[in-house]
């Protein structure tokens, strides 16, 4: 009897140990087992940021167990990109963040190329990575003004190539949300040249247009600077460029002729040269250049070479000779198809006996 109560005791004995160490395995069970996260997903995005500014509100990413619940047990490092409908683009900020609580947020981010359908792209080792919902990126505000049509080599008096000017944000991209009139003066050019046609016109959609501007002096080493009236935006200065002279229209005495004495080659030797409708000199024109007398006595005759063909624009006359003394007398120079010129007035003197 004694020995049947006390294999009775020793079974409920094991009984009561099996127990305890099954359950205090399911409790170290329960408390180690470690918290899984299956993917990252996207909880904040902003649908519009502007470019070069920061987002705002700020992205965050969580990391999600199989059931779709956050994962807050789990610390991992996330990594964002950013990819545009044309390629790669330039996420700039914090773009790795070691998620806390199963939730990582990045602060300081932007993009500089505006455009739509900016998505990002979330990764983390081992999880499933995920993709954000289209972000569009505005153009900021303008910070500089740049030629995106440059004036060109041209013809004095002539309307230009039709000049463009664009105003850019920080990034390069063109502020579409600017207006206001841009004006357009020379930054540099020959001594007295000036700027005529229209030279100030409203930007529409962050872009100036400029037609019909002429530079009527010709030269080289020109640029133009052109300048958003009211804005602190940087001016911009266009590529250097030369204005060529315009088709020969007239001619000019270079060299007048002075006091002459009777007989003798006038020194200096006048000279005439060809000038466009502006008057800057055609140094291609080569015309045969005529000198006659426009005002003096009856009796008075002109001797020498009174036809001398242009070189580089130039005609150089140097044996004219006045027959006789006058005390006013003026010439003229000819050429076909130019508008004559008309010489000042000068005397003629009657050579000293016994000077040399």
């Amino acid at each position: 009897m004694l020995n049947r109560v006390s294999q009775s005791h020793e079974w409920r004995r094991a009984v009561v140990v099996a127990a305890a160490l099954l359950l205090g395995a399911c409790a170290a069970d329960e408390t180690e087992a470690p918290d899984v996260a299956d993917r990252v997903a996207f909880r904040i995005v902003p649908s519009t940021v502007v470019a070069g500014e920061t987002f705002t509100p700020e992205v965050q990413v969580v990391l999600l167990r199989a059931d779709g619940s956050v994962a807050t047990g789990v610390s991992a490092d996330v990594a964002l990109s950013a990819r545009s409908a044309t390629g790669p683009d330039t996420l700039r900020g914090t773009t790795v963040v070691e998620a806390t609580a199963g939730v990582a947020t990045f602060p300081g981010l932007s993009l500089v190329r505006a455009g739509g359908g900016v998505r990002l792209f979330a990764e983390s080792p081992g999880l499933t990575g995920a993709e954000s919902a289209p972000i569009t990126i505005q153009p900021g505000r303008a910070t500089a003004l740049v030629f995106v049509a440059q004036p060109d080599s041209g013809v004095a008096g002539a309307p230009l190539a039709t000049v463009r000017v664009e105003a850019r944000d920080v990034g390069g991209n063109r502020a579409t949300g600017t207006a206001g009139p841009v004006t357009l003066t020379l930054a540099t050019g020959p001594a007295g040249a000036t700027l005529a046609g229209t030279v100030t016109t409203d930007m529409v959609a962050g872009q100036a247009v400029f037609t019909g501007v002429a530079l009527p002096r010709a030269g080289s080493g020109y640029t133009l600077q052109a300048s958003l009236v009211g804005s602190a935006a940087t001016a911009a200065i266009s590529r250097t460029f030369a204005v060529r002279a315009g088709a020969a229209s007239q001619l000019a005495f270079l060299v007048e002729p002075s006091t002459a004495v009777a007989g003798q080659a006038i020194v200096p030797a006048p000279q005439v040269v060809v000038l466009d409708a502006n008057g800057n000199r055609v140094n291609s024109a080569t015309p045969d250049v005529t000198l006659s007398v426009a005002l003096a006595p009856a009796t008075f005759t002109l001797g020498g070479t009174l036809t001398s063909t242009a070189v580089a624009g130039v005609a150089t006359f140097a044996d004219v000779r006045p027959g006789q003394a006058a005390g006013t007398v003026r010439l003229t120079a000819a050429a076909p198809g130019l508008q004559s010129a008309t010489s000042v007035i000068f005397t003629v003197g009657t050579a000293v006996l016994g000077a040399p």
